[in-house]
């Protein structure tokens, strides 16, 4: 094992698996992932049945107060 392949190899997937997690946050309305509920996930109870996270472990957190990506980035503020 090469571990600067394997790092890469690491680097890459977790580069893809965010670029796809922001597209379904973005896909269903949200700016970022830590904007989804309880509500908006849904189990597979078998057969055609599903439940919420939500209703099914009880799983409820506290509300995000997320305004936009833009006012949590570490770029200072270009003054004109």
């Amino acid at each position: 094992m090469d571990p600067e392949i394997k790092g890469k190899r690491a680097a890459k997937y977790i580069q893809g698996f965010r670029k796809e997690l922001l597209s379904l946050a973005h896909s269903c309305g949200y700016e970022h992932p830590g904007q989804f509920t309880g509500q908006d996930i849904e189990i597979s109870m078998g057969m055609n049945r599903y439940q919420t996270l939500e209703g099914l472990l009880g799983y409820k957190r506290d509300e995000v107060k997320f305004t936009k990506l833009q006012d949590y980035t570490v770029f200072p503020k270009r003054q004109a």
